[in-house]
């Protein structure tokens, strides 16, 4: 089976719609979309229309149904679906933490699932359009990659222009225009132009989700901290120890310095690595803009050709993020 869709339809206690919508929008959209759900819509069945023919004529018979509560979710095959469902549904969250709070406000014995597959003029057959968004940029820049995952997580089609491109190049006509310091990455979204990486991903979060909106001021604050500390702390040990060993030729490589670094860079995912201790993501315990951030510095440190510590909270984190379908589509093999 190719992508379809998932309509679910609920039957809410009476008086419990406001207090599920809440839970629903607050709570468990987000969690579900954090673990890579792609959720299409959610309705609340005011009536049903039925139709029939009596004696003769048509007439048709109305039933309110404000209870009822219907949702769509789209996946890419049934192997997506069963892999997405044991994320959400059998993970410690959604069993000590969700599940309880539905069975108050859903009947589950109600519950029914219908499995869509949508026909050739269906508008939701495509990925969410935003017909002008536009991305510069090579694949293989740690910068790009935190654009290009953003972009997959949130569902966006964009066009990405220079994909194929050289360190050092844009071969983009007129770029320096769009970016006059001629670096990479550049957002074009409808004529706004947004030019430094992590800008772009807080961005794209704070427009097409509501992470800024449902968490907590210094829990936001905390996730760009560790946003910052991939840009400053761990780049100013990383750089000299990617060009020393993967860029540059061996004649040119000063060792003293590389080994410096090392040891440096060791320190720094050690603080990483503390501050993971029982989380499983560094924001709300969701999958997240820092997650992506931090996820490509980590890809980089673990493809480095250098003795690693044994970093065992960093460790499950990154096998966590590392599986994700927008990780192996815009990270995996982009090491060079």
């Amino acid at each position: 089976m190719s992508a379809f869709f998932e309509l679910r339809i609920y039957q809410i206690f009476p008086g419990k719609m406001d207090e599920w919508i809440s839970f629903m929008e607050k709570t468990i959209m987000p969690f579900q979309v954090a673990q890579g759900m792609v959720i299409h819509g959610s309705f609340i069945m005011d009536s049903s229309d039925q139709f029939a023919l009596e004696a003769g004529e048509r007439v048709m018979n109305s039933e309110n149904k404000g209870n009822t509560y219907v949702w769509i979710r789209r996946f890419e095959s049934q192997e997506e679906k069963v892999k997405l469902y044991k994320a959400v549904y059998e993970s410690k969250e959604w069993l000590e933490n969700i599940a309880p709070t539905v069975a108050n406000l859903v009947d589950r014995n109600s519950i029914l699932v219908h499995n869509l597959s949508s026909t050739a003029l269906s508008i939701m057959k495509q990925k969410r359009k935003d017909d002008l968004i536009n991305l510069y940029g090579r694949r293989n820049s740690i910068n790009v990659q935190k654009v290009s995952w953003a972009l997959c997580e949130l569902n966006l089609e964009f066009k990405w222009h220079d994909e194929d491109g050289k360190f050092g190049t844009v071969n983009v006509k007129y770029y320096e225009q769009l970016n006059p310091q001629l670096i990479v990455p550049t957002l074009d979204h409808h004529g706004n132009i947004i030019t430094q990486s992590n800008g772009i991903v807080r961005y794209l979060y704070r427009k097409y989700t509501d992470v800024y909106t449902v968490s907590k001021a210094e829990d936001i604050a905390i996730a760009e901290s560790w946003m910052e500390f991939q840009t400053t702390d761990l780049q100013l040990n990383m750089t000299p120890i990617f060009w020393g060993l993967v860029r540059n030729p061996p004649e040119d490589r000063d060792q003293e310095l590389i080994d410096k670094n090392i040891i440096l860079l060791n320190k720094k995912f050690e603080i990483f690595n503390n501050f993971l201790r029982d989380r499983e993501y560094i924001l709300n315990n969701q999958f997240g803009m820092a997650d992506i951030i931090m996820g490509v510095a980590s890809y980089r440190y673990n493809s480095l050709p250098i003795n690693r510590p044994a970093l065992t909270n960093l460790e499950l984190w990154y096998e966590k993020i590392s599986s994700r379908e927008c990780f192996k589509n815009n990270i995996l093999g982009t090491f060079s």
